[in-house]
Order: structure tokens, then sequence, then C-alpha cells
């Protein structure tokens, strides 16, 4: 730290400032306690110092965000929906008409006698996109033959 005296005289022997007096300046040596300064400037940066919270974010952010990286690949891996995985045989159907007084439980028990009647009139929904289990006379259904 440099002060600049005004004046002419050069301080007494008694005080903190050197002796050497050049041009109505002078350098203080020590600080105000007595001790010396410092006054090398280091050009190197302080070390960085990471509080608790600073190294969890640090090394926790990165960690989840990996591992749900890997879960979202590990679930798209593993999916059941694949293009052309297994693809069933396309189901073998006759055609018929309803006829009067005819049910689906009826069909289901002259087309599969040996399958639950249940399944069979829950397949024969779907396959023809019935919104139910009733039908009309004359109406014609596709009943899948042979399984």
């Amino acid at each position: 730290m440099t002060v600049l005296i005004m004046g002419t005289s050069a301080p007494s022997s008694g005080n903190r400032w050197n002796s050497d007096f050049r041009a109505g300046t002078a350098v203080r040596s020590s600080s105000p306690q007595g001790f010396p300064l410092n006054t090398s400037r280091s050009t190197e940066p302080a070390p960085i110092r990471l509080t608790r919270r600073g190294r969890l974010v640090l090394v926790g952010l990165p960690t989840v965000l990996f591992v749900a990286l890997v879960m979202m690949l590990g679930v798209s891996l593993t999916s059941q929906a694949k293009a052309a995985g297994n693809v069933p045989a396309p189901t073998e159907t006759i055609s018929i008409s309803v006829g009067q007084g005819e049910t689906l439980w009826g069909i289901a028990g002259e087309f599969a006698p040996d399958r639950d009647p249940r399944e069979f009139v829950a397949e024969l929904v779907e396959l023809n996109g019935l919104g139910s289990s009733v039908v009309q006379a004359g109406q014609s259904l596709a009943v899948p033959v042979g399984g």
C-alpha cells in the first residue's frame, strides 16, 4: 500500500513509516498492528471449495440422469410391443348367416364344442366388431374354424 504524504519534512523515527522519504511519498512497511504487509499478488486462482450441497449436486445430478437413461433404455429394449415380432397367423374363418332364434352362445356350442363358450363368444364379438353379444336374424357373422 502506497501512501502519499503532503509535506516537506521527513517523518520521525518513532512511527511506522520507512525512513527513506522521496519526493513527498513514503511507503508503509508494516500493517497498523506491526506485521509485515504481503505486497506480492499471487496470479494463480484460489482453489475451488465445494460445500456439501455443491458436492451432492455435482455428483448426484449426473448420477440420477445416468440411472434414468439406463432405465429408459432398458424399458425400450424389453418392451412387449415389437414390430413384426410374434405376429399371430391370421384366423381362418367362415361366414354364416344367423338364423331365427340363434344366439352367439348357441353358435359357440355348435362350432367349438370343446372350448369354453364364454371365450368363444368374446372372440366372435371381437372378430365381428359387435357392440354386444346380441345378434339379429339374417345377420352375417365371421366364425373362426379349426381351433
